[in-house]
């Protein structure tokens, strides 16, 4: 399915996209960072670390926290917050109806999916469909138009050096 990602760049360093828009979602529905991280398979340093983020890029808070006790810690959204994430969904909701019309005619003109293999790939090369001698498993990977790596590609680590042909 087609989807259109919108973010917005408030300058170099400040921004808001849908990563950021859906942890908000997650914090207002959960009441907590840490299960708005866990929503969403990333650590809670990482989700606090965007909290954190998102607030210092608005003038007032747009996440509110309250710290562990003997219940555990809670969090939530500001007034404002609960506007930012409004906002942005209807914005995107504008994006797809000023462009259904434009999507459609790109989603007919597609091709089939093709999986793509870069020539001289160290991947590549070390891929077979069983396990290899030591047991290790198939490397799932893939390569985008010029052959580099995805994400993620580059975010497996390669097998140890001594096991390597």
């Amino acid at each position: 399915m087609t989807r259109v990602v919108l973010r917005i760049d408030f300058d170099d360093e400040r921004y808001i996209g849908h990563g950021r828009i859906e942890l908000l979602e997650y914090i207002d529905e959960f009441g907590s960072i840490a299960k708005a991280a866990k929503a969403m398979g990333m650590s809670y340093k990482r989700a606090w670390y965007l909290a954190e983020s998102i607030n210092s890029t608005f003038k007032e808070p747009v996440v509110t926290r309250q710290h562990g006790g003997k219940g555990g810690g809670s969090a939530g959204l500001t007034a404002l917050g609960k506007t930012v994430v409004k906002e942005y969904r209807a914005m995107e909701a504008g994006v797809l109806k000023t462009y259904a019309k434009s999507l459609k005619t790109m989603e007919k003109a597609l091709g089939p999916k093709k999986q793509f293999q870069a020539d001289g790939c160290h991947l590549c090369e070390r891929i077979s469909p069983t396990p290899d001698l030591w047991g290790r498993q198939p490397i799932p990977h893939g390569h985008d138009q010029a052959g580099q790596h995805s994400l993620q590609a580059a975010a497996l680590r390669l097998p140890n050096a001594r096991h390597r042909e």
